[in-house]
């Protein structure tokens, strides 16, 4: 999240993402964050898919999933 949310250094928060779902693929914070840096590089389609995974493995995250249209 520090990466993404205060440089926009988008790769290196995708980098952190990959590893923590290399380590825990059912970590839903980390599919969570992947969708919001798909979101931040205008990558829409593929952030859908990491928010239905975020919410699968923790659906307490189902409030701060962002409306795609």
């Amino acid at each position: 999240m520090f990466y993404n949310g205060n440089y926009g250094r988008y790769d290196e928060a995708m980098k952190s993402c990959n590893r923590a779902l290399e380590l825990n693929p059912e970590y839903g914070l980390a599919w969570y964050l992947k969708g919001i840096i798909f979101l931040n590089t205008n990558q829409e389609s593929e952030s859908a898919s990491c928010f239905l995974n975020a919410t699968k493995y923790d659906p307490a995250l189902i409030v701060y999933v962002p409306v795609i249209e």
